[in-house]
C-alpha cells in the first residue's frame, strides 16, 4: 500500500479532546458523529476521532490533581493490547473492542479514528505479559513469570482486566472498611503480582511457555528509559529487539479488525522529555508505518505532539500522513500569531498524503472535561484568520468543539465551500510577505492533480477553469479533467490571495501582482505581471480581447474580471487598483480574495 494514497487531501474531522479531555463516552461520540453526518459531511468533514485515555478506568475522576491518573487501571487483553474502558464504551464488552462503535460511524458514511500513545503499557511490562504473534523457537531462553499469591490476610486481589465484560473497578475496600488502596507488600517483603489473565475470566495465570508459544514478554521489549514526561501509561519500545515490531504489528492488526481508519499517535513526533534527543522515537514511527502496511487497512497516521523538527521533515514525509508543527494549540491570539512563523517554516513540505498539522480548531464550546466549559476566546475576526491560514497552508482540519452546540455563525465558518476548496489535491499555498504587522499568502493550482473526491462537497474542484466556467465559487458543480483544462486554458487560474492583519488596529494591507508572481511557479503565475484592470488575458488575439471585454461586463457578479476582486468570506466585490491589490483589514482579521 502507498500511504500517500490514504489521504489525498488534508483530513477533516472532529476530535474529542478539546471539549471532553479524557472523559468522552460512547454516547457522546455517537452524538457528534450524528451531527457531522447531518450538517458537515456534505462539505468534506468525515473523521470521528476518540482521543486520549479511552482505555483508562475512572478517567477524569481526579482532574483536580491529575489529567492522567498515575498507576491507574488500564483495560487490556492478555497480550498487553489496550481495550476500550467498558464503562464508558459499553459496546466494547466481550472482546468486541471499538468495532461496534466504528461500525456505527461507518454506517453514517464517516470514518473512525483513535488516539494512542507510542509504546507498550507499563503494566504489561511489569507483569511480563506475552506478545501476541510471537512463535517459540528452539534455544529461546523461555522462563515462566513467577507470581506470588496475595495471602488471605493481605489486601484484596486486583483484577485489572474486567474479563467478564462488566467493567467493574477493583474493590479497594479492606477488612477494616477504610477504603484504603491495597498494600501489595507481604510480610516477607515480596510484592504480590496482580492477576492479569483476561481471556477466559478464570483468573488462571498466563502460561508464557504456551500462549502463542511465546518466550519473549512485554518486559523484554519495553524500554524503561523511554517515557513520556506528561503521561504515565507507557514505555517506549526498544529499537534493538525485533519483537518490538511484533507488538506494533499485533495492535494494528487489532485496530484493522475494529475498522479503524485513522490513528493519532502521541509522544512520538517530538519526544520532548529528552531535549538532547527530541527525535528519540524515530524507530517507533518506522515500526508503526510497517505495522500499518502489514495490517492491510489504509490507516491514516497522525503524529503528535509538536513542534515537529524541520530537520526531520523527510522522515515524517516518508512514514506518516500528518505531523504536528506546534505544541497544543488553544484559543489565544499569541498562539495563533505564532502559527504564521510555523507555516512559513513548513510551507514547502505539504504534498499529497503529507500534511504538516496546525493542530485542532478550538471553536465553539470547549473545555467541559477540563472542569470549566467555555466558548472560544477567539474573536470572530480571529476565527476567520485561523480558518483562512489553515486552508491556505493546507493543514488538516480537526474540530475540537462539541458539535451539537455549534451556533449558526460557526457552522457557516466551517461550511464555506470555496474556502474549503483550497485544501484540494493539486493546490499549493505560499507565503508572499510577512512582517510584524501583516502577512500575505497566495494559493494556486499546478494542474497536476487527478480528479477525485473534493473537500468542497464531494466533487473535485477544477482549479484552472474557475475563471471561465461560469460556475459558482469552488467550481463544485463543474468538474473538468485538470490536465486537459490546464493545457486549454493556459491563462485561467483560480488564484486566491489572503491578507492577514497581525496588529491590534485596523490597517490597509497591499501587495503588487509582481510580488505575487515572484512567489509562485512561473507557469502558475503566467500573465500576472503587466496585466491591466479589465483585461482577462496577458496575451491573446484582438478578437479574443474584444470577446473577453464583453464577457467581463456580463460576469462582474462572479468576480472574474481582472479589474475586480471577490472577497470569499463576505461575498463583497471591490475594484483592483492597477497593479496593486489592497484592502482595509480589521485587527487580527483576514480577507481572502479570488483574484481571477
Amino acid at each position: 500500500m502507498n500511504k500517500n494514497q490514504f489521504a489525498l487531501t488534508p483530513p477533516m474531522g472532529w476530535n474529542s479532546f478539546d471539549y471532553y479531555d479524557t472523559t468522552v463516552t460512547e454516547a457522546q461520540v455517537k452524538a457528534n458523529a450524528d451531527y457531522m453526518a447531518a450538517h458537515l459531511k456534505a462539505y468534506g468533514w468525515e473523521y470521528i476521532v476518540v482521543d486520549i485515555e479511552w482505555f483508562a478506568h475512572r478517567a477524569g475522576s481526579m482532574r483536580d490533581q491529575y489529567q492522567y491518573i498515575p498507576f491507574n487501571d488500564l483495560e487490556m487483553d492478555a497480550y498487553g493490547r489496550l481495550l476500550p474502558d467498558p464503562e464508558r464504551f459499553p459496546s466494547s464488552v466481550n472482546g468486541a473492542g471499538f468495532k461496534p462503535l466504528a461500525d456505527y460511524v461507518h454506517a453514517l458514511g464517516l470514518k473512525f479514528g483513535i488516539h494512542i500513545m507510542r509504546g507498550i503499557p507499563r503494566a504489561a511490562a511489569h507483569s511480563h505479559l506475552p506478545i501476541y504473534g510471537l512463535e517459540q523457537t528452539a534455544g529461546d531462553d523461555c522462563r515462566e513469570s513467577e507470581f506470588q499469591e496475595i495471602s488471605a490476610a493481605g489486601a484484596a486481589k486486583l483484577d485489572f482486566q474486567a474479563a467478564s465484560g462488566t467493567g467493574a473497578k477493583p474493590d479497594y475496600q479492606t477488612a477494616s472498611g477504610t477504603g484504603a488502596k491495597p498494600d501489595l507488600q507481604t510480610a516477607s517483603g515480596t510484592v504480590a503480582k496482580p492477576d492479569l489473565q483476561a481471556v477466559s475470566g478464570t483468573g488462571a495465570k498466563p502460561d508464557y511457555q504456551t500462549i502463542s508459544g511465546t518466550c519473549v514478554t512485554a518486559a523484554d521489549v519495553a524500554d524503561p528509559y523511554s517515557i513520556s514526561r506528561w503521561n504515565p501509561d507507557m514505555y517506549g519500545l526498544r529499537a534493538d529487539r525485533k519483537e518490538s515490531q511484533v507488538y506494533y504489528d499485533s495492535i494494528f492488526e487489532l485496530y484493522a479488525q475494529w475498522g479503524v481508519d485513522y490513528v493519532k499517535c502521541d509522544d512520538i513526533c517530538n519526544t520532548n522529555a529528552y531535549p538532547h534527543n527530541p527525535y528519540s522515537a524515530a524507530h517507533e514511527i518506522e515500526m508503526i508505518h510497517a505495522a500499518i502496511q502489514k495490517c492491510g487497512r489504509p490507516i491514516v497516521l497522525s503524529l503528535s505532539p509538536g513542534p515537529a523538527l524541520i530537520e526531520h521533515a523527510w522522515h515524517y514525509e516518508k512514514y506518516a500522513n500528518m505531523w504536528r508543527i506546534t505544541d497544543d494549540f488553544w484559543d489565544e491570539w499569541p498562539l495563533l500569531l505564532n502559527m504564521f512563523e510555523r507555516c512559513e517554516l513548513w510551507q514547502n513540505h505539504v504534498s499529497r498524503g503529507c500534511f504538516p498539522d496546525c493542530d485542532m480548531l478550538p471553536l465553539g464550546s470547549l473545555g467541559k472535561g477540563f472542569g470549566h466549559e467555555w466558548q472560544t476566546r477567539f474573536t470572530k475576526a480571529e476565527q476567520v484568520t485561523m480558518m483562512t491560514l489553515w486552508c491556505m497552508f493546507r493543514s488538516p482540519l480537526m474540530l475540537g468543539a462539541e458539535l451539537t452546540k455549534l451556533d449558526d455563525w460557526t457552522l457557516s465558518l466551517l461550511t464555506n465551500r470555496e474556502v474549503l476548496s483550497l485544501l484540494e489535491d493539486g493546490r499549493h499555498g505560499a507565503q508572499v510577505q510577512r512582517t510584524k504587522e501583516y502577512a500575505v499568502w497566495v494559493s494556486y493550482c499546478d494542474g497536476s492533480a487527478d480528479s477525485g473526491p473534493s473537500a468542497a462537497g464531494g466533487v473535485q474542484e477544477d482549479c484552472e477553469s474557475c475563471a471561465g466556467s461560469g460556475s459558482e465559487p469552488g467550481c463544485a458543480d463543474a468538474p473538468v479533467k485538470k490536465q486537459e483544462t490546464f493545457e486549454k486554458n493556459e491563462n485561467f487560474r483560480c488564484l486566491y490571495l489572503a491578507l492577514f492583519n497581525l496588529t491590534d488596529a485596523e490597517r490597509e494591507i497591499s501587495v503588487s501582482l509582481e510580488e505575487i508572481a515572484e512567489s509562485i511557479p512561473e507557469k502558475a503565475g503566467c500573465g500576472l505581471q503587466g496585466r491591466k484592470p479589465g483585461t482577462e488575458f496577458a496575451e491573446s488575439s484582438t478578437e479574443k480581447q474584444a470577446e473577453n471585454q464583453t464577457k467581463n461586463q456580463t460576469e462582474k457578479h462572479t468576480g472574474k474580471s481582472f479589474g475586480r476582486l471577490y472577497e470569499v468570506w463576505s461575498g463583497a466585490e471591490t475594484e483592483r487598483d492597477g497593479e496593486m491589490i489592497a484592502a482595509q483589514v480589521e485587527a487580527h482579521g483576514a480577507k481572502l480574495f479570488r483574484v481571477f
